[in-house]
This record gives C-alpha cells, structure tokens and sequence, in this order.
C-alpha cells in the first residue's frame, strides 16, 4: 500500500546526488587551483588537465548513485512489521 520501490529510490536517491554535484562544483575548482599552487614550488611539474577532474567527478556521482541506491532499495523493500518487533 503506497508507493513503488522505484519512486521510493529515486526520490531518496534525487536529494543525495543533488547535493553530491553540488559538493563537487565547489570542492572541483578549490582542488584545482591548490593543486595548482603546490605543483607550481616544483622544477619538474605537470597540469592536472580538465578531463580528469571531470572524470572523477563521474566517479563519485556513480559511487554516490551506487551507495544511496543500494541502502534505498533495502529501505524500500524492508517490511516495516520487522522493524516495529525488533525494537522492543
């Protein structure tokens, strides 16, 4: 009685990976420019090219999908009888 188990995932899952890009558009630009300044003191640097940064991005999105679409989809399909008896 209620909803399905995909609604109860996505709207779960919609406010954690909002907040996750959120996070990284702040922390991306922030790690660039240290990365930056600290490879800057050394004879022998390197760019840290756009690509990777936005790969890791990727990343963490998918670990963040994986991790909260996981403990949903066991919230969704947990019976709630379980949870009421067990707390006694």
């Amino acid at each position: 009685m209620g909803a399905s188990v995909t609604s109860i995932v996505y709207l779960i899952s919609k406010e954690y990976i909002f907040l996750t890009i959120i996070s990284f558009s702040i922390a991306a630009p922030l790690a660039w420019l240290f990365m930056t300044l600290i490879l800057a003191e050394f004879d022998y640097r390197t760019n840290i090219p756009f690509w990777l940064i936005a790969a890791v991005g990727v990343i963490v999105v998918l670990i963040a999908i994986l991790t909260v679409g996981f403990q949903a989809i066991r919230a969704a399909t947990a019976n709630p009888v379980d949870a009421i008896s067990s707390s006694e």
